[in-house]
């Protein structure tokens, strides 16, 4: 594909408001301000944000996984990828479901390109011609479209923009190519059957998501 300004500078400035958000940017601001910190399950929130985004923060963050997981309980066979994917899934989606909830925005799970796909149309929303295709991280193994909800759902009350969060195949499940190739099956649908044009296709991912958006290019 060729690169286009347009979809670089939506990434950057996506990939932007992603990384800001995560927990090692918030510890630095607060350490700048001197301000002080909640910390749950490993992760910092700060104090200055409203009691209500603090107890919020702390219902999403006591659910991750990620800081109680161990170097010995990684799986050694696909029985044991697909019951940590599951069990992650379950312990993060009813909380994400909750945040979610309050935006209103308007989300529909579907296939796309032979693909599932979540279709999230921000409240109130008037199409534009744009369209923003999301890859949600989690370091290729774990996570989905729905247990990474809360971002593209941000983004899209954000700009006002559809998005389209891909739940494409983990590991070990998929290899590289099957998962590129599921990407571009989404955005070729776009094109051909929703009569998008390329240059009103944005993507962003964030963490390996996001290396996945720049190896399309």
């Amino acid at each position: 594909m060729k690169i286009n300004f347009y979809l670089v500078l939506i990434v950057v400035f996506s990939l932007s408001i992603l990384i800001y958000t995560q927990n090692h940017s918030i510890s630095i601001l607060a350490q700048e301000s001197n301000t002080s910190m909640k910390i749950v399950n490993g992760f910092n929130i700060p104090t200055t944000i409203s009691k209500e985004s603090q107890d919020k923060l702390e219902i999403m963050f006591a659910t991750d996984e990620r800081q109680n997981r161990s170097a010995t309980s990684t799986p050694t066979d696909f029985d044991g990828w697909k019951k940590l994917q599951v069990e992650t899934e379950n312990s993060v989606v009813p909380q994400i479901k909750k945040l979610v909830d309050n935006f209103g925005a308007d989300i529909e799970s579907k296939q796309m390109g032979s693909v599932n796909v979540i279709d999230i149309k921000p409240k109130d929303y008037t199409d534009n011609g744009k369209v923003i295709v999301y890859t949600h991280g989690g370091g290729y193994i774990l996570y989905s479209a729905n247990s990474t909800l809360l971002g593209p759902v941000i983004v899209a009350n954000t700009t006002g923009v559809r998005v389209i969060s891909i739940d494409y195949t983990l590991a070990p499940f998929s290899k590289w190519d099957k998962t590129t190739d599921e990407i571009i099956s989404v955005i070729d649908e776009l094109i051909k059957k929703h009569g998008y044009d390329l240059n009103d296709i944005a993507m962003y991912g964030d963490s390996a998501g996001g290396a996945i958006t720049l190896a399309l290019y």
